[in-house]
């Protein structure tokens, strides 16, 4: 079975079980109608206000699409809405997200605060020291852990995304998918 590909038919011969996604979503405010499903765009960069990506008088990016769980038959100009980003378009994605169509808004610091807790938790579950774990994941090196359970870690995608997330979160950097890749995890037993 493969990773669900929202956006994709599922090949007949790829054999798929019930799964759960998550979809990044935004509160945006109609530039004009627009119905449920709709695939919305913006204007001159304003991540405010959305349009509909095809209509008599331009042809914008489609960046999402109108909340199509809405019970209105539409949605009028002025009112807000969840906007649904497209699927493979977001980064970063553990309920933190980042889109190139938005700016980066800034952390509060009790999210800091979380982060740089569960990190140092993650640091104490496998015996490394935190200012050893931040320094090399900012330079992009290897790391070592003082625990061969380590290799249960990077073999489990969910603990990792969630590790990456708190990491970005403390940092306030974005690690490329490169960046993560070029990071290597090993045991120090």
């Amino acid at each position: 079975m493969n990773e669900p590909q929202l956006g994709k038919l599922i090949p007949k011969d790829e054999e798929q079980a019930r799964d759960a996604v998550h979809v990044a979503i935004v509160p945006i405010t109609a530039g004009h109608t627009l119905r449920p499903g709709e695939r919305f765009g913006f204007e001159n960069g304003n991540s405010q206000i959305a349009y509909r990506t095809v209509s008599g008088f331009h042809t914008l990016t489609t960046i999402g699409i109108v909340d199509p769980f809405l019970r209105e038959k539409e949605v009028l100009e002025g009112d807000r809405f969840w906007g649904f980003l497209l699927p493979n378009t977001v980064t970063g994605m553990r309920h933190f997200w980042q889109h190139p169509a938005f700016k980066n808004e800034t952390v509060s610091e009790s999210n800091k605060d979380r982060s740089k807790k569960w990190l140092r938790e993650f640091c104490d579950r496998y015996y490394t020291r935190f200012d050893y774990l931040i320094e090399q994941v900012m330079s992009g090196t290897d790391i070592c852990l003082g625990d061969d359970r380590v290799y249960d870690i990077i073999h489990n995608e969910s603990e990792m995304e969630l590790l990456w997330t708190h990491l970005e979160i403390y940092t306030g950097k974005t690690f490329s998918e490169e960046h993560r890749d070029d990071v290597s995890w090993r045991c120090g037993c």
